[in-house]
């Protein structure tokens, strides 16, 4: 509850924030997408949660277009939130009133313990948003800048994960009551996961004083000892010397934080710690050293386990943890292959989460979209496209939306090789969008082609190159050299078979050839075998080896994966074909104890062996997916020193 908050000489005033800042989530995701920036808008210089509804908001608007003035606007937004929730919490602050230079302000004196905590989780949350932001730009100086900012939400997140379980103890022990859902949602973190637990994680037999305990080691702030743990008859003392505890030791018990309260707050810090966990694990293998030495490790499974908890809770954030699981079940696991073979546990995962949900939001385009994206990846294309359409419909008012529903519509179309329909789709998305314009124009040429239209198709490659923007991202390099390489082929060579060949390698880099059906699977085989241009033998070997896999026929696929090998090194081939066909191959290797170690031997060098090729970040996440996954194969992620403390930030 907001009570009586008052900014920059407001006027104070008094309703229940968590409950309008929930409202604010439902009403977006409904597709009420004017009413929540309205609901977040009217109170966001008023409450601290409101703040960070609207700049959620204005993140997901950001990321959903990768706009640079939205992400501008969203970029701004976040750091009015912080400055909204800023305490005297930070180091040289906390010296400063130490020394008595600097007193503590009059407001942040008056906060209670959760308004306080709630603070550090939503600057921690502004913090994993800006990082995100920037990780949108692909560029290295993006990632070392984005690493230090998730850094500081990293050490913002463990120690208000410390302090949340801390408090849940401390609240157990004084009032003899449960906390409501705090042991269950903490088990959920751990099921079954006991041999890779992060320090600051509890394991599930740990009791809640454990808990306390443990949290307060593993801190990277852990400023007391943590021995004694004390019974219910005993004086408290010893577990944790947290601000939070001690705020909460000098309250009534009337006036503790209630059992709602810190369920919302385990939710709150879970949901940030689960997504913090995700994000980093997208990023290239290669930088995973640069994350280790800034202090904090990859957990996969733990973040997703994280976000299970804050999804089941009663924070404002519950409903933007489902979502963030779909996303990583149907767009992040089939496009980066992170399943390693448990990809239909995923989709089942997925299509859980939907039905679970279908009541809350059973117009919403958002949930649509990925009901689409689940029938996609079962081959149900059909089905998927009148989803997508009932989806575009929903969010007639929804720019961004649409375009995503659009842009999924007409990809269905290219997977069922109807062109003429996906050229519609992807010449509106090339008129309308503002990001990666000439990924669009090559998709339109692309259909052009393969149609036999080739004057029409000759006129968009050489629109390509002019829509790129001047700091191209590796979509762009790619897009923009394809068609280039296409135009200086000559008109004899230009034919519907090059197309077509292009159409297919898109669709294998993107992964979607498995959603296809056999049919189609069946056309696209003889399409691959029309290729006539030497220069891209290789490239249709490839083609055809990963149609056979997906097929089933596992001797001809790796018969040409191995002719994809050896015509890999005849001149002007594609670059990108040996490491990708290297994968391929590794990964059928490995389904045979016999040939095992040449599996092995395969992913590293496809892993190790090659440089500068298109989409080798792309590459490499997908095979250190699969290492990861293979319990005779050490991961290489060093561990963070243990006994090193990572100091406060200014």
């Amino acid at each position: 509850m907001a009570e009586g908050f008052a900014k920059n000489g407001m006027e104070p005033i008094e309703f229940d924030d968590v409950r309008l800042a929930l409202a604010g989530i439902n009403l977006m995701l409904n597709n009420g997408f004017q009413e929540s920036d309205m609901l977040f808008n009217k109170y966001r210089q008023y409450s601290p949660l409101m703040s960070a509804g609207a700049s959620f908001v204005s993140t997901m608007h950001a990321v959903m277009t990768f706009e640079e003035e939205k992400i501008s606007a969203a970029m701004q937004m976040l750091k009015s939130t912080e400055n909204l929730c800023a305490t005297d919490e930070g180091f040289l602050e906390s010296i400063k009133s130490k020394l008595g230079s600097k007193p503590a302000s009059k407001e942040s004196a008056q906060l209670t313990v959760a308004e306080r905590l709630e603070r550090q989780i939503i600057i921690g949350d502004c913090q994993l948003y800006m990082a995100m932001l920037t990780f949108i730009k692909q560029e290295l100086s993006a990632y070392v800048k984005g690493g230090w900012v998730l850094r500081k939400a990293w050490k913002i997140y463990n120690r208000a994960y410390r302090e949340v379980t801390d408090l849940i103890a401390y609240c157990e022990w004084r009032t003899g009551q449960k906390v409501n859902g705090s042991q269950s949602s903490l088990d959920s973190l751990t099921d079954g996961e006991s041999d890779s637990i992060p320090r600051q994680l509890p394991s599930k037999s740990q009791s809640s004083y454990e808990i306390s305990r443990e949290a307060a080691k593993s801190s990277v702030t852990t400023s007391a000892s943590c021995e004694n743990i004390p019974s219910k008859n005993q004086t408290w003392s010893g577990v944790s010397k947290s601000k939070s505890v001690a705020m909460a030791m000098a309250t009534s018990t009337e006036d503790l934080p209630s059992a709602d309260t810190l369920g919302r707050l385990l939710g709150a810090v879970s949901f940030g710690f689960g997504l913090f966990q995700l994000t980093i694990s997208m990023i290239p293998p290669s930088l995973l050293k640069i994350v280790n030495m800034l202090g904090f490790r990859v957990e996969r499974d733990i973040g997703l386990k994280c976000l299970k908890t804050a999804s089941k809770s009663q924070d404002m954030k519950a409903p933007l943890a489902t979502l963030s699981l779909l996303w990583y079940h149907l767009v992040a696991t089939p496009f980066f292959a992170l399943g390693s073979g448990g990809a239909e546990q995923g989709l089942c995962e997925a299509e859980k989460i939907l039905r679970e949900n279908e009541a809350s939001y059973p117009t919403s385009a958002l949930f649509l979209f990925f009901k689409g994206r689940l029938l996609r990846l079962r081959c149900q294309n059909e089905e998927s496209l009148a989803v997508y359409n009932q989806a575009l419909e929903a969010c007639k008012d929804q720019r961004e939306i649409q375009l995503l529903c659009v842009y999924e519509i007409s990809w269905s179309q290219l997977l069922k090789l109807n062109f003429a329909e996906a050229l519609s789709g992807f010449q509106r998305l090339k008129e309308e969008s503002r990001w990666s314009q000439c990924y669009y124009a090559y998709l339109s040429a692309i259909c052009y082609g393969a149609q036999g239209k080739i004057p029409e198709a000759r006129d968009m490659f050489k629109q390509v190159p002019k829509f790129a923007q001047k700091k191209r991202n590796p979509l762009e390099l790619y897009t923009v050299r394809k068609a280039q390489q296409f135009l200086k082929a000559g008109k004899k060579n230009q034919t519907r078979e090059y197309v077509m060949l292009l159409a297919l390698e898109v669709l294998y880099l993107w992964r979607a050839l498995p959603t296809c059906d056999t049919d189609d699977l069946q056309k696209m085989l003889q399409e691959c075998g029309k290729v006539t241009d030497q220069s891209l033998i290789s490239m249709g070997f490839l083609i055809e080896g990963s149609i056979h896999s997906i097929l089933g026929n596992r001797d001809e696929a790796m018969t040409c994966f191995e002719a994809a090998l050896a015509k890999s090194s005849s001149p002007h081939q594609e670059q990108h074909v040996a490491p990708f066909a290297c994968y391929e191959l590794g990964v059928l290797y490995l389904e045979k104890a016999e040939t095992h170690d040449q599996g092995k031997a395969l992913l590293i060098k496809a892993k190790d062996g090659y440089k500068d090729y298109d989409f080798e970040n792309r590459l490499r996440i997908r095979v250190h997916a699969v290492l990861r996954h293979m319990k005779d194969i050490p991961v290489e992620q060093p561990e963070p020193d243990e006994d090193k403390e990572v100091e406060d930030d200014d």
